[in-house]
């Protein structure tokens, strides 16, 4: 009765647009550079869906119940949303902006040792790449500015945890960082899970916060010069998914396409990665032959026994029968224009040239 509507309910409330400026939460190295392109340009982008806009909210609801936790602790957590001063933009045209940002938070341990504390909920995928050992770069280079700011208010708190909350169990990651001002290197030192499982990771960043505030200054360059950077990520890829600015990004792709080069050249080293390219794709379609050959004859061995399983040793057989729907194309050509989603992908073809006798 209401479940059907929520989402909409929550797409008829008007979307905060605050205007573009360099912020530690668009800082890092995996956020789509293209996308602050058109966001520091005042392109229009497209709202987000109702469904995504309550997961948005719901990762704030998470961060006051993780507090709420931390409080019942033996630790002390104060300095909640504290501005801190992250960093100055210089802009080509003269323009500064100064970077500022709003902490969680700062935890003081029992021996009275403080830690910046940076908090984040995703869901549970998100959550097992990292623990896998997929680094969460932007959170990181985030905390990481936070760690610069608060230096000038205290220069003694030189680490930093990230605490990532798994949302569908419940689960918490910290992430441990050393951050050093001086030489604005960070060292991500290791991850804990709530089962008390550690993993040492002792990777260094070196000039992370440096290279967040060079890349702003590069955003303004392009905005002065009505530029673009090129796109970072392929369409089907689930960041270009969620992207406000996905439809102006590939609007003109194709006419792109069009106008490259017809011949370029190859670096010399690049000769062995075709040969290699060529051989794997030998071999693949070979096998992809004989998969077929095999598959075939068990489906017909199955359809002469009228039969939808067998198991023969320690393997078990079994057909299903598969339906795919397709688009009519007979249907009037205003419905087929509303019901086709276009997509782009570019294929690539490597030939070997025949030896001449």
């Amino acid at each position: 009765m209401i479940a059907d509507i929520l989402h909409k309910i929550k797409e008829f409330e008007i979307e905060e647009t605050r205007p573009y400026s360099p912020r530690p939460s668009l800082s890092g190295p995996m956020r789509c550079v293209r996308s602050l392109d058109y966001y520091a340009q005042g392109y229009d982008r497209k709202p987000f869906p109702g469904r995504f806009m309550v997961v948005l909210e719901d990762s704030s609801l998470h961060e006051i119940l993780i507090q709420d936790l931390i409080n019942r602790s033996a630790f002390i957590l104060h300095s909640s949303q504290m501005e801190v001063h992250c960093g100055i933009v210089h802009c080509p045209d003269k323009k500064i902006y100064q970077v500022k940002g709003h902490i969680d938070g700062v935890i003081t341990d029992p021996l009275g040792k403080d830690y910046l504390l940076e908090i984040k909920a995703l869901s549970h995928f998100g959550f097992m790449d990292i623990w896998k050992g997929e680094l969460p770069l932007d959170y990181i280079t985030q905390t990481c500015l936070y760690a610069r700011g608060l230096h000038e208010v205290n220069p003694d708190i030189e680490q930093a945890l990230l605490l990532i909350k798994n949302k569908n169990q419940g689960q918490f990651c910290e992430i441990g960082l050393t951050y050093s001002f001086e030489s604005d290197t960070v060292v991500i030192t290791e991850m804990i899970l709530s089962t008390g499982e550690r993993k040492p990771i002792n990777q260094v960043i070196e000039n992370i916060t440096c290279d967040a505030l060079k890349r702003f200054e590069e955003i303004e360059q392009y905005r002065l010069e009505k530029k673009v950077h090129d796109r970072q990520y392929e369409k089907d890829t689930w960041r270009c998914g969620y992207c406000q600015y996905g439809e102006t990004c590939y609007e003109n792709y194709e006419e792109e396409f069009t106008s490259r080069l017809e011949e370029g050249v190859l670096p010399e080293d690049f000769i062995d990665n075709l040969r290699y390219f060529l051989e794997i794709n030998f071999h693949l379609s070979e096998m992809e032959k004989e998969k077929d050959k095999i598959r075939d004859s068990v489906l017909e061995e199955l359809k002469k026994q009228n039969a939808k399983k067998a198991v023969l040793g320690e393997y078990t057989v079994t057909v299903r029968l598969q339906s795919r729907t397709s688009l009519d194309k007979e249907a009037p050509p205003e419905l087929l224009k509303r019901c086709t989603r276009q997509t782009f992908s570019e294929v690539l073809r490597i030939t070997k040239l025949k030896e001449k006798k």
